[in-house]
């Protein structure tokens, strides 16, 4: 019965040691639980082990005086089987008399402190408790046995090997024959792992929440060096910062204990650069433990080794996204070997550390990157404004004010339409506004367009606006850009004033050199064909006056003087013909087409509606200009084989479509093949006219000519003007 209960104790002592190693956390939280079974265990086994159970007392005292020696060796008995079953236990077992004096401890006790029975004896346990803890410990056994009840507690024993580690023990009190409290029965186990872990948890714990309250990395490194070095028995701490630029670590916060000297490593104002070590350099992302640096050929020259007479020493890198950029060093007095639990620890804390780092460093380039953002929309020319989902202004930059002439903070919170929108446009921009706050959609989103906006003082001006979300808030904001377009718009008023300049000269100038063109004609016809005809008359005359050989040689004259007044009565029919003046529109385009039929070679389709086009002068000139134009660039560039020109009326338009079967061209280039394309364009939109190609490459060309039979455009003096 005895061995049964023992095993059960140490299978809960087991249980607690497991969950401590593997669930601090959970200890915790099931210690109260696992105290109460460990209670009932003791209680179990203090019944086993009383002297005398309370039903036995039950007995006549005279059976008690007759069976009085065999009674003495029964218990007697059972306090050895006892015994030999603790000796053979790896719990720790005590027992203690009512004067909480150790009258025995087992095989298990002796083998941890490394004592003999003897020194345990007595007070003696009590030596080898840690000093800061015997008063507590022979309080709480002097308490239970007052009280006699069961008692638990912590404390720190001293092993064989002189460290200290923590112990668990549970106790109960031992009852005599008669029923008074003759002692206790005390059982321990080991929780040195469970106390390390839970230490280390809780410096977790506090190194994070420096870490939260500090702001850089060199604020924090003085507690964070304290707390873990005074916790874990280090004796020296430091932090090294790596420089982005010259990649070479620098110390930049160092802590001791009270009681070493360290101001030999405070000397100088340079600050300290990391020494490569005869082992693994800093570059290195793995850590370093060097039980004795007193061995190393070039950290026993440190001052840490040389000055200060430190020993161990242990360096881990924080790394941030696989770069180095801090290192942790530790160092102690006495030479400790590499403990695996302790560099695992140390590398979770420099983890941390470097998450502190990388936040650090991610709020820095966000910081930066607000800066810059803020510094662009201050420095932009134009005005941007921002309005959440109810039109009110949540930012208004320096161009906005000076565009619309209100203060910033005068304009933050305002309804936006009500701000800069003319009242004559408001309705319509507020009906815009709340079918975008419906759907979520607008077509004005990402383009833009032109506007009016108003500014303080209720003039308005031109405007040219874009309005993009900005894809952040719920529901997101939206930005509108707004540049002032008054400038613009004078611009392009005088661009526009300079085209129609520009295009009237060129229609005047087709005008006066048809007029020249005419004037030539009239002179050929007129002058030079007449003095042809004189000569031809003159001709005649003088043949009859000579003989046969001299007739001959007049009529080659005659021939050649027919031959140049041919000529020259072909010149002035292409030079003005007189059917563009006499007859009219149609008369001219079917001589032109006639003329470049024989010219060229080409197959060309004159078709008209039958009806009058009574154009003025200068459209009959652009129109019949253009359409040679076209058929002569479809004959010499386009390789046509045939041509179909269309006239017709529609109302009081005329329209002419000019259409051949060659090589096409992109439309988009007609600007790029030459000036004569243009030159059409802005001749037809002098008087009102458009020209509209349809072409592809391969495709053929189709050439759309509209125009107002009269012109009503302004007379050169007016443009002018």
């Amino acid at each position: 019965m005895f061995q049964h209960k023992l095993e059960e104790l140490h299978q809960q002592f087991s249980k607690l040691q497991q969950f401590s190693d593997k669930e601090p956390e959970q200890v915790r939280e099931l210690f109260p639980v696992i105290l109460s079974g460990l209670r009932r265990s003791m209680e179990e086994l203090q019944i086993l082990v009383a002297e005398l159970p309370k039903n036995e007392r039950t007995h006549s005292n005279a059976l008690a005086r007759d069976d009085g020696g065999s009674s003495r060796d029964a218990r007697l008995g059972r306090g050895l089987r006892f015994r030999a079953i603790a000796e053979r236990s790896p719990v720790l077992v005590r027992i203690m008399s009512n004067e909480t004096r150790c009258r025995w401890a087992n095989r298990a006790w002796l083998g941890l402190t490394g004592r003999s029975m003897k020194h345990l004896l007595g007070e003696g346990w009590l030596q080898d408790v840690h000093p800061d803890d015997r008063d507590r410990c022979a309080r709480i056994c002097h308490e239970a046995l007052d009280s006699s009840r069961l008692y638990w507690m912590e404390y720190r024993l001293q092993r064989k090997d002189c460290e200290y580690v923590n112990v668990l023990e549970i106790g109960t009190p031992r009852l005599t024959s008669r029923g008074s409290v003759g002692g206790c029965l005390g059982t321990a186990i080991e929780i040195t792992e469970h106390k390390r872990t839970e230490t280390r948890l809780g410096l977790q714990y506090a190194v994070a929440r420096i870490l939260s309250e500090a702001k850089t990395l060199e604020e924090s490194a003085a507690p964070i060096l304290q707390i873990l070095c005074e916790n874990l028995g280090w004796d020296v701490g430091e932090l090294w910062s790596i420089d982005n630029k010259e990649r070479v670590p620098h110390c930049a916060q160092l802590w001791a204990s009270p009681s070493i000297d360290v101001s030999i490593l405070r000397e100088g104002s340079r600050p300290r650069v990391l020494t490569h070590s005869t082992g693994p350099p800093w570059q290195s992302s793995n850590p370093v433990w060097i039980a004795d640096i007193a061995l190393d050929e070039t950290l026993a020259r440190e001052p840490e080794a040389q000055r200060v007479g430190l020993h161990a020493m242990f360096r881990v890198p924080v790394l941030v996204q696989g770069e180095i950029r801090a290192i942790l060093r530790v160092f102690c007095r006495r030479v400790r070997q590499k403990d695996d639990a302790a560099v695992e620890f140390w590398t979770s804390i420099c983890v941390q550390i470097g998450h502190f780092l990388e936040h650090q460093r991610s709020a820095e380039s966000l910081r930066d990157s607000e800066a810059r953002k803020a510094a662009i929309l201050e420095a932009s020319l134009d005005a941007v404004i921002t309005i959440d989902q109810r039109a009110q202004v949540v930012e208004f930059n320096s161009a906005a004010e000076t565009i619309f002439g209100y203060r910033r903070d005068d304009a933050l919170g305002r309804e936006f339409f009500g701000l800069v929108v003319p009242p004559r446009m408001r309705e319509q921009a507020l009906a815009a506004f709340a079918r975008y706050r419906v759907t979520g959609e607008s077509g004005l989103l990402g383009k833009r367009y032109d506007a009016f906006a108003m500014k303080s003082d209720g003039s308005e001006f031109p405007v040219e606006v874009a309005v993009a979300p900005l894809g952040i808030g719920d529901p997101p904001l939206l930005t509108i850009y707004v540049c002032d377009a008054t400038l613009r718009k004078h611009a392009e008023q005088e661009v526009r004033r300079y085209q129609e300049r520009v295009r009237s000269l060129m229609a005047d100038l087709l005008l006066t050199e048809e007029h020249e063109r005419r004037r030539l004609a009239v002179d050929l016809h007129d002058g030079l064909s007449q003095t042809i005809a004189l000569a031809n008359i003159k001709l005649s005359a003088l043949r009859l006056s000579l003989d046969g050989k001299q007739a001959r040689s007049l009529d080659e004259i005659a021939k050649l003087i027919t031959q140049a007044d041919r000529a020259a009565r072909s010149i002035s029919v292409e030079l003005s013909p007189p059917a563009l003046h006499d007859l009219g529109l149609e008369p001219a385009v079917q001589w032109l087409v006639e003329n470049i039929q024989a010219r060229y070679g080409i197959e060309i389709v004159l078709e008209g509606d039958g009806q009058s086009q009574p154009a003025d002068e200068k459209t009959r000139v652009i129109f019949f200009r253009s359409i040679r134009e076209l058929l002569i660039n479809a004959a010499k560039h386009a390789s046509a084989r045939r041509v179909h020109v269309c006239l017709r009326r529609e109302e009081d338009r005329l329209s002419v479509a000019v259409e051949d079967d060659g090589v096409g061209m992109d439309p988009n280039m007609a600007d790029v093949k030459g000036s004569g394309l243009f030159s059409i364009q802005e001749r037809l939109r002098h008087v009102g006219g458009s020209m509209h190609i349809d072409s592809a490459p391969g495709k053929g060309t189709k050439v759309h000519l509209r125009a107002p039979l009269t012109n009503k455009r302004p007379t050169k003096s007016r443009v002018e003007a």
